[in-house]
């Protein structure tokens, strides 16, 4: 039987008018509930901008480390995105295993800020920051490094390091996979 296809997308998504820091030495993130449908992880990315916003061309100065959190504060991905990933792109991904979050559950995204090199989109008010129509609300949050980053900040401020790549089944796609499977179905019955 056929994979059902999907479309990737970034769960963040940044316009220009953002402002950049480049502070370092703790951990930044994002608080967020999934929309209507499950979502699956596909790729754990950090911002990859020099102090002006420019996507640097080298990619990453130092390997950051990326982490995902379910709503208890346990860690449900992670993984150490290497130097130089992202030449020349506004974010660096790399690939994890795929991980599925529920639709209607909170989770909570952190990256740690660890050298001066890197900068990061810190904005008030959060205008410039969109969250994917897939996800229904985020709080920026912070703490310290390594740790999940649980410090609310305030209304409308945005703090975005890390990002992902998500893919949800196209609605065609699970059209055709009911027939399908029902059809596997009567085969083994008979």
């Amino acid at each position: 039987m056929a994979a059902a296809s999907s479309v990737e997308a970034a769960a963040i998504i940044i316009t220009p008018s953002t402002a950049i820091r480049s502070d370092n030495g703790f951990s930044v993130g994002v608080r967020f509930n999934v929309g209507a449908s499950d979502v699956t992880v596909t790729d754990a990315g950090a911002v990859n901008i020099d102090i002006s916003g420019v996507p640097k061309t080298g990619g990453l100065a130092n390997a950051t480390n990326w982490r995902l959190y379910n709503s208890s504060g346990g860690v449900i991905a992670s993984t150490t995105i290497a130097a130089g990933t992202g030449a020349g792109q506004q974010f660096a991904y790399q690939s994890i295993t795929p991980v599925v979050l529920t639709a209607g559950q909170t989770y909570t995204l952190g990256l740690d800020v660890i050298g001066g090199l890197d900068a990061w989109y810190s904005n008030t008010p959060a205008a410039g920051v969109v969250l994917s129509t897939d996800f229904n609300t985020y709080t920026s949050v912070y703490g310290s490094t390594g740790l999940i980053p649980n410090t609310d900040d305030q209304p409308n401020t945005a703090y975005v390091g890390p990002n992902f790549l998500y893919a949800i089944p196209e609605p065609t796609s699970l059209a055709l996979l009911g027939p399908a499977m029902l059809a596997a179905m009567r085969r083994r019955r008979a």
